[in-house]
């Protein structure tokens, strides 16, 4: 039996996974104490999360001899640091995101037939993969997290605090403290699903905009197919905007954190050790996949669209009429693309596969100029 869940679940699946973050956007209908309330839980996200970095940061400079431990603390940094860019990224574009995710429900609430049983198929298609790569996420840091009782540290983290962290209640503390800094960041890798479902859904509607355009009956439909094009893009636009320097934060901390996670795979340790370091380095691996294969959909829709008004026979209708069919024809050759000029060309599956190349490359050079000795 094909796995089957609505769109619905699937988004309120999305939003619990970020839930760490506190970057979901507020409710237009929330009262004045629940936005002070998120706004409390924002700021002290980042506090908590700036107060774990700035030590793993220290241990890299009062560990600088010892390669492994070098490594380990850029990586779990790299994680740490993409959910506080993340975080602030969502919160400069909160307003944006209020609107995206107040379209894409009131869509949800209000679609027809045939375009609710398009969202249906895409999510009922990627449900279980978006899925596994959440618990994939959250159970590299519950490996991380539970370290210390199977190896001989302390700690998760290699962290160097300004005071002894061996007497109890300060260890208890720090030890919490570090989990729930665990969780928060692996929340933060989770922003790439909401981005991706919101791709999805561009994607959808582009896809359904596509279909009407092929079966136009009448001047009136090719208006309102011409308005609905003229809003998408818009709202493409708008999505791109939103999230173009969220996927230029994952595109840095896959290329650092699985660089670094390497070294340890491929190092003499522990089974356990490398066993966390497995999990973390699939998390990685898939982060940026995530988004990149819905950006590459919505690329192709537009695309689609194109094609359809091209090969139209409504072409040698009135001179309005064309002008809007030749407008449409030419931007369809330029798609709706999250890009950022001289560092991301366009998110693609593509451009995935130029990044990993490229780590695989920074990984070489790292394991042999971190292992001469």
């Amino acid at each position: 039996m094909a796995f089957k869940i609505s769109p619905e679940k699937a988004f309120t699946f999305t939003k619990l996974s970020v839930f760490f973050t506190a970057i979901w956007p507020p409710n237009c209908n929330d009262s004045s104490f629940k936005i002070k309330l998120a706004n409390i839980f924002w700021i002290y996200s980042i506090i908590s999360a700036m107060c774990l970095l700035i030590p793993m940061l220290a241990s890299v400079l009062v560990y600088k001899d010892n390669p492994m431990i070098v490594s380990k603390s850029i990586c779990l940094s790299c994680a740490v640091i993409q959910v506080i860019a993340k975080a602030i990224v969502c919160r400069h574009h909160q307003k944006k995101l209020q609107f995206l995710v107040k379209e894409l429900t009131h869509f949800l609430k209000k679609a027809k037939k045939e375009e609710r049983q398009l969202i249906e198929k895409y999510i009922n298609r990627r449900a279980i993969f978006h899925m596994t790569f959440t618990l994939c996420c959250f159970g590299s840091s519950f490996f991380v997290i539970c370290g210390p009782i199977f190896l001989p540290f302390s700690l998760p983290a290699d962290a160097v605090y300004p005071f002894s962290v061996n007497s109890s209640p300060i260890w208890e503390i720090i030890y919490v403290h570090q989990a729930s800094v665990g969780i928060q960041a692996s929340s933060g890798m989770c922003v790439d699903n909401l981005v991706a479902y919101i791709l999805w859904y561009t994607g959808v509607r582009f896809e359904s905009l596509y279909y009407k355009f092929k079966h136009i009956k009448d001047s009136k439909e090719m208006l309102q197919c011409i308005k609905e094009h003229q809003y998408l893009l818009r709202y493409g636009t708008t999505v791109a905007d939103t999230f173009r320097y969220v996927i230029f934060t994952t595109v840095l901390s896959v290329t650092a954190g699985l660089a670094f996670a390497g070294i340890y795979l491929f190092s003499p340790q522990p089974i356990f050790v490398k066993g966390q370091f497995v999990v973390v380095s699939i998390s990685v691996v898939v982060n940026l996949y995530v988004t990149a294969l819905p950006s590459n959909n919505l690329i192709s829709m537009c695309h689609k669209v194109g094609d359809v008004v091209y090969e139209s026979l409504w072409v040698g209708d009135s001179p309005s009429i064309m002008k809007h069919w030749i407008f449409i024809i030419q931007r369809c050759q330029k798609p709706v693309v999250i890009a950022i000029p001289g560092l991301i060309k366009e998110l693609s599956l593509q451009f995935y596969s130029s990044v990993l190349c490229s780590t695989f490359s920074y990984f070489s050079a790292l394991h042999v100029i971190m292992t001469k000795e």
